[in-house]
């Protein structure tokens, strides 16, 4: 690695977005104040929390997402996916994939039938090695949102998960994966921050993604979960 890229500390920025994938943190994106293109990055930091360093690696080529915040990402195997977030004043819908072993870029990747609507302020969690659940955010026409979205990465389709907590859109919120593939999405707000905001939300909503084991269903608090209309998918709210 050339001395350039070690010790490259990422700028002070917002609507970025972080994961961590074994000992490394990768940062990508965001919005840093006084830089080009209105302050719209799409640059890559990644954090070694092994030698405690900083470096920006080379990309070696493909087609990078367009500079833009309030996106999200997560990884899957050797690849971190990008979607969404807002560009300028337009709100996106693309999946991208950083290969992180050759630092190569997708491009937009071509999507088979129903794609998500336009948004930011999402979550974007793996739920198992080959997909990823979309939920919630801002849309284009800034109305919060309460929808769930399985894409599969193999085959290149999204599928919408039905009859979800239509009452209870979350945007600005954190989401992770439980022990036995339930999605966990805390806080965040349901309104439109840029034009109101009525106070901060602190439920734990708890999505299902395949049937429990036979000793979890022994735990009292699961009798209270209802359907919410797609085989394997259970909700609560806490």
């Amino acid at each position: 690695m050339a001395d350039s890229q070690l010790f490259c500390v990422a700028e002070e920025r917002s609507g970025h977005c972080a994961v961590v994938d074994g000992n490394f943190l990768y940062v990508w994106g965001g919005y840093v104040e006084e830089q080009i293109f209105w302050g719209w990055h799409n640059d890559v930091h990644v954090f070694d929390t092994k030698t405690q360093t900083w470096f920006q690696p080379e990309i070696k080529g493909g087609v990078p997402p367009q500079p833009r915040a309030a996106h999200t990402c997560a990884v899957l195997g050797n690849k971190g996916y990008i979607f969404g977030g807002r560009v300028l004043q337009t709100r996106m819908n693309d999946l991208h994939y950083l290969n992180l072993d050759t630092w190569t870029w997708s491009g937009r990747i071509p999507i088979n039938g129903e794609s998500p609507k336009h948004r930011s302020w999402h979550t974007l969690t793996p739920i198992a090695d080959d997909k990823l659940f979309l939920f919630g955010g801002l849309s284009a026409d800034n109305i919060p949102l309460s929808d769930g979205w399985i894409h599969n990465v193999m085959t290149n389709c999204w599928k919408q998960c039905s009859s979800m907590m239509k009452s209870r859109p979350e945007l600005w919120h954190t989401a992770c994966l439980g022990k036995e593939n339930e999605i966990m999405v805390f806080g965040g707000s349901k309104d439109d921050l840029l034009s109101l905001d009525t106070g901060h939300c602190n439920d734990l909503l708890i999505f299902q993604t395949q049937p429990y084991s036979l000793l979890r269903l022994k735990i009292p608090h699961m009798q209270g979960l209802r359907n919410i209309g797609v085989p394997t998918w259970e909700g609560t709210v806490l």
